[in-house]
Order: C-alpha cells, then structure tokens, then sequence
C-alpha cells in the first residue's frame, strides 16, 4: 500500500532474502533530507529505487541455493497512524555465488558508523547465507566475497536519489531508534575479514516464513 514520504520523514527498507524454512530480515534505516518538485513523494516509487539498487548487490553475497525474495518499505515517522508497508517482489532472484550453502546462521558482517562515539553510534548489518565457494584456506572470507561485501557497504552508506516525474528526493542513510534520540547519518562501514552467526537462522531453530 503506497503512502506519501514528506522532507524530515524516516522510512525503514527491510529485505529478505529466503532459503527452505529460514527467512533473513535485513533492516536499514533512511531520512529524507529534501523534496524538490513537490512536497512528498510516493513510497512505491522510492521502495522500486531501493529494490533496484540493492537486491542485486545482495544476490552477489549469497549462495545459489538462496533466494532474495523481495522487500518492503515502512514509515518510521508519519503523522497520525502508521500506513502499511509498500511491498515488492519485483527484483526477487537466486544468489549469484556456486558452491553449497553454508550453515544458515552464517553471515557476512558489514559495521556502519555515525560520527556518535559509541555503541549509539554503530550498527551492523549481517549478510545472509553465503555460500561454501566464499571461503579461504584458512575458513575466513575470501578475497572476491569480500569485494561484493564491500560493494554493498558502499551503497548502504550512499544517498539515494529518487527521481520521479518532475520529483526528485534525497535520502541519506542513518541509525534511527522510534522514539530515541534524532536520525544519526551514516559516515563510514567496515568490512569484516570474518564470518558472524545469527542463532535465530539456525537449522535448528524456529522455522519463519517471508511475510508477504
């Protein structure tokens, strides 16, 4: 369902990327900084922006064994009432690395940092179901993996421009908690030369589905 993002609004991108019974969430957080043209822009519009920019470079981290399924966009800080999501599946895909899958908790680690001092100021983004092909000699990340993580890091610290019609908005990346402090933009990531785990996504684990 599509609503209107006004300048100052803070809309969450959340993506999920699927193998049989494990679904990922990957959350990212953005502000709309300016609207020229116009005073809000359609959230279906910025959603096929977001779908376009990232599935692919999220396709490229993961096995072909995993699919990206999709994603859906929220208002973080509408007036009145939250709207329901925008959802797509438009760019929805296998992952673009061969070998097997790796233990479903397994995931790339991309650390985002605002100029905040502090774990107030950092976030991570965990990478999902990377595949065997992906590893070194030594059981770490290999070189090219870590180039498509390095791809996907430099577009979630990037604004995004959204261009619509006579419509153009800038959105910049930022760690945002409802009801906390301010928006902080996002400066800088680092890549992990390591691999992380998220329990939840174990094979052992509850089974989840895509919600939509």
């Amino acid at each position: 369902m599509a609503f209107n993002i006004v300048s100052g609004g803070v809309i969450r991108h959340v993506m999920y990327s699927t193998v049989p019974g494990q679904v990922s969430v990957t959350k990212r957080d953005y502000q709309c900084v300016s609207i020229s043209g116009g005073s809000a822009i359609n959230s279906d519009t910025v959603l096929a922006h977001l779908e376009t920019t990232f599935a692919n470079l999220m396709k490229d981290c993961m096995s072909n064994q995993a699919t990206y399924y999709g994603s859906q966009l929220y208002y973080q800080t509408p007036v009145g009432a939250r709207p329901r999501p925008s959802s797509s599946t438009l760019e929805q895909g296998v992952g673009s690395d061969a070998g097997d899958l790796l233990p479903t908790q397994t995931t790339g680690l991309i650390s985002l940092y605002s100029d905040t001092l502090g774990k107030a100021g950092q976030g991570r983004v965990y990478v999902p179901f990377p595949a065997q092909d992906s590893i070194d000699s030594l059981g770490s990340p290999d070189a090219l993996y870590l180039v498509d993580l390095t791809n996907l890091g430099t577009q979630l610290v990037s604004p995004q421009a959204v261009i619509a019609g006579g419509i153009t908005a800038t959105f910049v990346p930022v760690l945002y908690i409802p009801g906390g402090t301010p928006p902080k933009p996002i400066i800088k990531f680092i890549v992990r030369d390591a691999f992380a785990t998220q329990r939840r996504r174990g094979a052992f684990g509850r089974l989840n589905a895509a919600p939509f």
